[in-house]
């Protein structure tokens, strides 16, 4: 059995998320059965180049409002991308793409920023967008409760300023390097408030953006979305004969369940969905769409508790690491389906330095290890003093017993690390006794996952996380469960939240990951795989990645079937 989502998604620029990291449980549900691709045709159209028109058909569930900033609805998150948009995106290395602002300034100290904003921008109802609406934006987000999503990323800003018509500055807690990335929150028009409340229900169910759909109507099963024909961004690069958006209608049909989902991709009601999981092998060989794959934010890990008598020797954590295949774990249990990764952050990342160091496969290697400092073998076990008592090197992992993968993944280290001498215990529990022991310590080895943030940052694992957090953390909130401390990797860490060059900060990130690896306080496993199933009346340039997972949709177009 396995763990899937299936999520729709109608994103065009793509707002960032909430900064905070959240281990991961993976609950698994009934296998479903492949998907019969004998019974569809191809339904191939020939494809004859860009054409302006048609009509996309996506998915919402029942929408609470259709203000960005204060529903609680996943899938109208999505459709309000369509309408509204940021100030950056980021793009699939992570770097900052200017959108609704030209550039930004920095303080010397690195606590005051200043963006200068695009004069050349309009909302849906002709009033020029100006950094009013971005301080207004702010104002609700930053001092009311009323838009957690995006006010856990922002809790470094100390306050923030109106300086012109086209430019504001904020004022942070302590410096951040990675602040212009926070700044995918969408942006609302303060003129379409004056005189009301930001919660009137009748202006937020018709809302009014700068992005390149405009909203049309919205009835008991339907939100219509017509292309923008101001909108200032539908030039392009100039190489089409269009001007963008190419596609001119959304259709976004309204379900009552979530479950419906995959039975309207099916039958073609709706155009495409989001796939977060490892089963979208199941739409493999269907003729009638297309299938995109990625790496996800889903990042599985091993955990050492570093406090324990045994784990404390950086030997014993690295031999481990030294016996671990981890290509044949994936190889064997997510064939194709996963990417390797030694630590949290995404491996296309800019600050991602794939020329340091990484453990590879070394059996004789670590066996040497062992031995000098100081295991020996009596009667089949190995065999150390430690703090006053003779300790056999036995140790247990922990996995929760809901998912499938991780068991697999705990029955595989066992047979890869007693061929070096380390023997296994398998302990499952239920996710909630698995985060009662990691969160007390009260574990040895623990197969774990995390969802990783936006920005690169990696100290909520390997420090005390440098970023102030929500003022209501979630309880599964990730932390340094390992207990892991190293002078050096902390100085780092500030270090490159105070650099602001970016060639400076990837040369420190790829130093601070070769002292991690040496210690060896976690083993990374791999970022689960995502993909994007469409139809194939969908065409144009589709390459999706996790930040912006319909990249350029205003350059898709329709051919009709």
């Amino acid at each position: 059995m396995k763990r899937v989502f299936i999520i729709f998604l109608a994103v065009s620029i793509c707002f960032g998320v909430a900064s905070c990291h959240s281990l991961i449980e993976y609950r698994n549900e009934e296998e479903k059965d492949p998907i019969n691709t004998d019974i569809y045709s191809s339904d191939e159209v020939l494809d004859k180049g860009v054409v302006k028109g048609g009509r996309l058909k996506l998915f919402s569930t029942v929408p609470d409002t259709l203000n960005p900033l204060l529903t609680d609805n996943f899938y109208v998150q999505q459709i309000c991308r369509l309408i509204f948009e940021s100030l950056i995106i980021l793009d699939k290395a992570q770097q900052p793409v200017p959108v609704l602002c030209k550039n930004w300034e920095i303080s010397s100290d690195g606590l005051e920023w200043t963006f200068n904003l695009r004069d050349d921008v309009k909302w849906h109802d002709d009033i020029p967008f100006t950094a009013e609406d971005v301080v207004f934006t702010l104002d609700i987000i930053l001092k009311s409760d009323l838009s957690p999503y995006f006010k856990s990323s922002l809790q470094n800003i100390e306050t923030f300023a109106l300086i012109d018509k086209y430019k504001f500055s904020i004022f942070l807690k302590k410096p951040n390097s990675f602040t212009v990335e926070q700044m995918t929150f969408p942006i609302i028009p303060k003129h379409y408030y004056v005189g009301s409340n930001i919660l009137d229900e009748a202006k937020n169910m018709a809302p009014v953006g700068t992005g390149p759909y405009r909203f049309v109507q919205f009835n008991e099963d339907k939100i219509m979305l017509s292309a923008n024909t101001d909108w200032w961004n539908k030039e392009g690069n100039g190489a089409q004969p269009f001007e963008a958006p190419y596609i001119e209608e959304i259709e976004v049909r309204v379900y009552e369940n979530v479950g419906d989902i995959e039975a309207a991709f099916m039958s073609k009601e709706v155009d495409l969905i989001y796939i977060e999981g490892i089963e979208y092998d199941r739409y493999m060989g269907r003729y009638d769409l297309t299938l995109k794959d990625f790496p996800g934010r889903n990042f599985e890990f091993i955990a050492f508790n570093t406090k324990n008598p045994i784990l404390g020797d950086d030997a014993v954590r690295q031999a481990i690491a030294l016996s671990i295949d981890r290509m044949k774990i994936i190889d064997e249990i997510l064939p194709g389906k996963a990417v390797p990764s030694d630590i949290p952050v995404m491996p296309d990342s800019w600050i991602y330095d794939n020329n340091t160091a990484s453990y590879m496969t070394d059996k004789d290697r670590a066996k040497d290890i062992l031995s000098q400092s100081g295991w020996k073998e009596e009667k089949g076990m190995l065999y150390k003093r430690i703090e006053g008592r003779k300790r056999p090197l036995l140790l247990e992992i922990t996995v929760n017993e809901e998912n499938e993968i991780r068991n697999q993944i705990a029955q595989i280290l066992a047979k890869q690390l007693e061929e070096t001498g380390i023997k296994i215990e398998i302990i499952t529990v239920k996710w909630d006794e698995q985060l009662k022991r990691v969160q007390s310590g009260d574990y040895e080895i623990a197969i774990m996952g995390c969802r990783v943030s936006p920005i690169p940052d990696i100290s909520f694992l390997y420090s005390e996380a440098y970023l102030p957090s929500s003022p209501l953390p979630s309880p599964e909130a990730v932390y340094n469960i390992a207990g892991y401390d190293n002078y050096n990797v902390n100085t780092y860490i500030e270090g490159i939240f105070r650099e602001n060059d970016f060639e400076s900060r990837r040369i420190m990130f790829g130093n601070m990951k070769n002292l991690i690896l040496d210690d060896v306080p976690y083993i990374g496993l791999f970022f689960y795989k995502n993909a994007m199933a469409y139809s194939k009346r969908i065409k144009g340039e589709i390459n999706p990645y996790i930040w912006n997972l319909l990249n350029d949709i205003t350059r898709w177009y329709i051919i009709e079937q």
